[in-house]
């Protein structure tokens, strides 16, 4: 498990480093310019996804922390339908990047 925890801690650092001063938790998209690059020419939240992955790893270990997993889920995704729609808006070619890359999960979304 100890491997699993350094491999998403890695991802989660490479897109961080990989969105710069960009990062913010206010959703509405800044004028830096989209980001396509590291961990988003695969995935569009890629720091979603390595938070996600680190809880259910977390939930694994102790299936009590399942219901944090469950609102963690939720609530990134409820952010993640209000980004798209902002980052729609804002750049014109997120329809075309949004088409070769994956939304949250890789094969799922």
């Amino acid at each position: 498990m100890s491997v699993w925890v350094a491999l998403w801690a890695l991802w989660l650092l490479w897109s961080w480093r990989a969105l710069g001063p960009s990062l913010s938790p206010d959703p509405k998209p800044n004028r830096r310019g989209l980001k396509t690059d590291g961990p988003y020419r695969w995935v569009r939240h890629p720091m979603y996804l390595g938070l996600l992955a680190l809880g259910a790893g977390s939930a694994l270990l102790d299936p009590g922390a399942a219901p944090a997993l469950v609102g963690l889920a939720a609530a990134l995704i409820g952010k993640v339908r209000i980004e798209e729609r902002l980052l729609r808006q804002t750049y014109p070619e997120y329809d075309e990047y949004s088409k070769r890359s994956w939304g949250l999960v890789p094969f799922l979304w």
